[in-house]
């Protein structure tokens, strides 16, 4: 969790070998603190004996992970959420040593 102020600013829930999800809030995008997140994240991981981190991207982030050496491991996938509605994702993933 990334705070300013006390005002939570982005997250980033994961388990080993998988990030959830993360999210920054929009005034505080571009600033670096999603990329603090998953090297935090990344840390972690490789504190436990690393492995194999996997994240289900939007397609509008990938990017972003790419720019943090996470790659692709499959083509993109559609995704659906409770309600019944289907979004692009990209499958990605790190090898953490």
């Amino acid at each position: 969790m990334a705070e300013d102020q006390g005002k939570v600013v982005g997250v980033l829930p994961g388990r080993i070998g998988r990030l959830d999800s993360l999210f920054v809030a929009k005034s505080y995008q571009g600033r670096g603190i999603g990329q603090m997140l998953v090297e935090s994240f990344e840390r972690e991981i490789k504190s436990n004996g690393g492995g194999v981190i996997r994240v289900a991207s939007s397609i509008y982030a990938e990017k972003f992970y790419e720019n943090l050496g996470y790659i692709k491991s499959t083509g993109v996938r559609k995704s659906w959420n409770f309600e019944g509605y289907g979004f692009p994702i990209q499958p990605m993933r790190k090898v953490i040593k």
